[in-house]
């Protein structure tokens, strides 16, 4: 079986169906139902109060803004909104489970019934969305070699649960779908999205059924992945898996089962439990959610430029290419930091490529967290003095570009950087260093003239080389054409 393309996926007269349970941890300053702190940390149970570790007594109070982020998420999945929900118990037993049950929701979500629309390879594709419910997250198992601990710092996290339809039909399409929604997500503001700290997870469902049957196989669950890439590898093993285990006469159990990345296999955890093992029953310490109008006016205010809005924007306005949109737009920050420089300058190629390289390295280098306001805020000075240098003709690009990183990788002044990179070179050196180039290479000038005019990018490259990349290469170029035409 031929699983190895993005293109194509030979499943041996079978349709796979696949569905996704993505659990997202929102952005709030607290925790779902209680003051403490929700943020990230490596100490083991220091952000906990009698509420996360489920003393007796307690009365947990709903976040709003919580409610807010998953309303807006729900907005963003094109999804209908339940304005009257309901919290519910739902129970199971787990060291990581202080209550022995999990607040959650089960029989009227926040929102039902919506979609999400997907692109693979030119294709779109609608994947419907069943239901988008809020939840407290569970604690976290620390494993030792004698021993296990638990750590409640995560407890009580606010989690928005999205649930898909039975509608992916391939690794490629849950890889697209995964990668759409932790954008979309990322983007307005609703959750860090970090795989690594466990601000995004994901379930997978994976059956197999034969080609145009209308019945569904017996799905298995795939849970644990840490990866959209190995998400992608364990659906692509599950589904040949379970090809060759019912062409050999064998049976699909329910089951869940985990991902070996290094093996890249899955493995047996447990039977699968089903809906009636948690024994949903209504929360009582909790009222019905009520999503009001002032709650649905916060959640669409919230809601920004989206990411393919603002692609065909860059594409129209700027002139852009689809690869530099496509760069530029893969993350906010970025899109708008390209925005706010682009406003003093004509040359939009000009900004878009330099923030591309330039800008984009020392990002991607660790040099400068383009979210900090301090770092952004060098970084669009640097850049606007840079840009302004090349623009007014007194250094080069190439000059410009390493003016840059001089500046912000030895943390010299970028204006002493730009200073000691000024234009010095006449026309009469220009000259004199395009003579000898031509002189150099005669072959090239013979076919220079018999029509291969792509070779003045050659002339260019080797004079400016000569002249140690002070010279501007439009002046180079002048100068070498009025020679070789001469």
């Amino acid at each position: 079986m031929n699983l190895n393309s993005d293109k194509f996926y030979d499943f041996e007269g079978f349709e796979p169906v696949c569905g996704l349970e993505i659990h997202v941890q929102l952005k709030t300053k607290t925790k779902l139902f209680c003051s403490c702190p929700r943020e990230f940390t490596n100490i083991p149970n220091l952000n906990i109060c009698p509420i996360c570790v489920g003393l007796p007594g307690v009365l947990p109070y709903p976040n709003r803004q919580a409610v807010i982020l998953a309303v807006r998420a729900s907005l963003l999945l094109n999804m209908r909104i339940n304005r009257k929900s309901f919290f519910e118990r739902k129970n199971y037993f787990y060291p990581d489970l202080p209550k022995n049950y999990q607040i959650s929701q089960y029989r009227i979500p926040l929102a039902e019934d919506g979609f999400l629309e997907i692109e693979v390879n030119g294709i779109k594709k609608k994947i419907g969305i069943q239901r988008l419910h809020m939840e407290e997250d569970a604690g976290k198992m620390i494993h030792g070699e004698d021993i296990s601990y638990v750590d409640f710092s995560r407890s009580g996290t606010p989690l928005a649960e999205i649930v898909t339809k039975p509608d992916i039909s391939s690794p490629d399409e849950a890889y697209a779908f995964l990668t759409k929604l932790h954008k979309l997500l990322v983007w307005c503001d609703i959750t860090e999205g970090s795989m690594e700290e466990g601000n995004l997870r994901c379930d997978v469902n994976v059956s197999v059924k034969p080609r145009g049957s209308g019945k569904f196989g017996t799905k298995v669950e795939i849970k644990n992945v840490n990866s959209f890439r190995f998400i992608k590898e364990a659906i692509e093993y599950e589904i040949s898996r379970q090809i060759s285990v019912i062409k050999s006469g064998g049976k699909i159990e329910q089951e869940t089962r985990g991902y070996d990345s290094v093996q890249k296999k899955t493995f047996i955890m447990r039977s699968k439990e089903y809906a009636h093992d948690y024994r949903y029953f209504p929360e009582p310490d909790i009222l019905p959610l009520y999503i009001s109008d002032d709650i649905m006016e916060e959640a669409k205010s919230g809601i920004p430029e989206l990411p393919d809005d603002m692609k065909k924007r860059f594409m129209s306005v700027y002139g852009l290419s689809q690869y530099a949109a496509d760069v530029l737009t893969s993350d906010r920050s970025i899109a708008l930091f390209f925005e706010d420089l682009t406003r003093d300058f004509e040359d939009k190629k000009l900004v878009s490529s330099f923030v591309l390289e330039e800008v984009m390295r020392a990002i991607n280098e660790g040099i400068f967290n383009i979210n900090k306001d301090e770092d952004r805020k060098i970084l669009l000075d640097y850049s606007k003095k840079v840009l302004k240098s090349i623009a007014d003709g007194v250094i080069t690009r190439n000059a410009g570009k390493e003016a840059f990183r001089e500046a912000t990788t030895s943390k010299i002044d970028i204006l002493q950087a730009i200073e000691k990179r000024k234009k010095d070179i006449s026309e009469d050196l220009i000259e004199s260093a395009v003579l000898q180039v031509l002189n150099e290479n005669p072959k090239e000038v013979e076919r220079y003239k018999s029509g291969e005019k792509k070779l003045i990018g050659f002339f260019i490259g080797e004079v400016v080389k000569k002249l140690e990349k002070k010279a501007d290469p439009k002046v180079v170029k002048s100068i070498i054409e009025k020679k070789l035409e001469s």
